[in-house]
């Protein structure tokens, strides 16, 4: 014999949902502020900072915690309300096709970088011998690998973060101004993300707004839960 769900069990259930995705939006742009503001910059700053035997640990906790913080992107759909991901099917598929590809990424950035660690500080160890030219165009071809990777990664999670807000404004479980703050937010990421493929400089202003997203939205979901009355 089947119990059937309540109204009220159904909006416990949402509301849930919704506190969780919050939740974990928040802890993925806090510790993602951490790790690239604080935990790489030693690494980035390889022969600067210390000593490359004291970034071993370091990298494999950076590695460790940015795979879990990219894996996120692949969760949050998934926490939506069924009615919502069977009713935009193909956009919650691509969301997860274009995070798991961000993931993938991520992984390698972070081989990339393992690679950069390992030759820079060999060349660290070589003391009292100048280094080459050769050996400092392939610190930076390493360097380079490393950059294209990261830039490859934000792009599809960024686009993986597009669809994901397009879901949310289309179904209309979030207020449809925020929900045009999220998209329009998305694309600048992606604009201003672009200017690395192109060796231009990251505009930090066209950031700005998908910052401010990052915070608004989960202290939404938080607050407000999803619209109740657009999930049936």
């Amino acid at each position: 014999m089947s119990i059937a769900i309540t109204p009220l069990q159904r909006d416990t259930e949402s509301r849930n949902q919704a506190s969780l995705i919050g939740i974990l939006m928040l802890i993925q742009m806090g510790l993602g502020v951490f790790l690239n503001f604080f935990l790489l910059q030693p690494i980035l700053s390889l022969g600067a900072e210390g000593p490359a035997a004291s970034m071993s640990g370091l990298l494999g906790f950076s590695t460790l915690l940015a795979l879990a913080l990219s894996s996120l992107n692949i969760l949050y759909v998934q926490l939506l309300p069924r009615t919502v991901t069977s009713t935009f099917q193909n956009s919650t598929t691509l969301v997860i096709v274009f995070a798991t590809a961000g993931f993938g990424l991520c992984a390698v950035e972070y081989v990339k970088l393992t690679e950069y660690v390992s030759y820079a500080g060999g060349l660290l160890d070589q003391f009292g011998q100048d280094i080459s030219p050769a050996q400092q165009h392939l610190r930076a071809t390493f360097a380079s690998g490393r950059n294209e990777a990261h830039f490859l990664s934000m792009i599809f999670s960024s686009l993986s973060l597009l669809l994901f807000y397009s879901v949310l404004a289309r179904s209309q479980l979030i207020a449809t101004h925020l929900g045009t703050l999220a998209l329009v937010s998305c694309a600048l990421q992606l604009i201003a993300v672009g200017h690395a493929l192109f060796d231009f400089p990251i505009p930090a202003l066209l950031q700005l707004p998908l910052l401010v997203t990052q915070v608004l939205i989960p202290i939404y979901l938080l607050s407000r839960g999803f619209n109740s009355q657009k999930q049936n």
